[in-house]
């Protein structure tokens, strides 16, 4: 199809495919315009991300020297835009700039983000957890949950599950109180002596 039209010419054949492939995928595929948003504490300036980014080609080259150059150079940094960021809070609150203060120490302590709720509201999702977290406290105990739980859709096929072992009984004489049924866990003074 394409080699008729430009012969035996390579090079214009591959612009006339690679034109033709860009202009499928722009036609094809959404293209989304994205904005990332420094995750930095205010007092990182860019001076400061440019340290960390040598500190990091120094990591990834395998030069010791350089990186603990980067790395005094950086702390050093780091104190000194921590002072001036200080000093800057002190002007705000000396000039009464009090919007700007109390914005600083939200940022600083996190007050009024959001945080996120893993199941708020979704009781089906907290009964599967619990359920599955709980399956080896006693036994059979978070099956029967499971299967009961009027939350959790039951699609496979049920299977009938073996019932917990009958409670151990003494053979002395029925009169005695240790022929009343106790638990597995519990021994009586008369087990032990017979």
């Amino acid at each position: 199809m394409f080699q008729s039209s430009h012969g035996d010419d390579i090079n214009s054949l591959t612009e006339c495919i690679t034109d033709y492939m860009n202009f499928c995928v722009e036609s094809i595929v959404p293209t989304r315009r994205l904005r990332c948003f420094p995750n930095n504490p205010r007092w990182v300036t860019p001076e400061l991300k440019v340290l960390l980014n040598q500190k990091k080609r120094a990591f990834y080259s395998g030069d010791r020297e350089e990186q603990r150059r980067v790395q005094r150079e950086l702390q050093w940094k780091i104190r000194a835009a921590k002072k001036d960021y200080g000093k800057k809070m002190e002007e705000q609150l000396a000039q009464n700039n009090v919007r700007d203060v109390w914005r600083g120490l939200k940022n600083i302590s996190g007050f009024g983000q959001k945080t996120s709720r893993a199941a708020d509201g979704d009781t089906k999702t907290a009964d599967e957890l619990n359920s599955f977290f709980t399956r080896f406290d006693s036994p059979h105990t978070g099956t029967l949950l499971a299967l009961n739980s009027p939350h959790v859709s039951n699609h496979q096929p049920s299977r009938d599950l073996p019932s917990p072992p009958p409670p151990l009984r003494s053979t002395t004489d029925p009169s005695t109180p240790s022929a009343l049924p106790s638990s597995p866990l519990t021994v009586t003074p008369m087990q032990v002596r017979g």
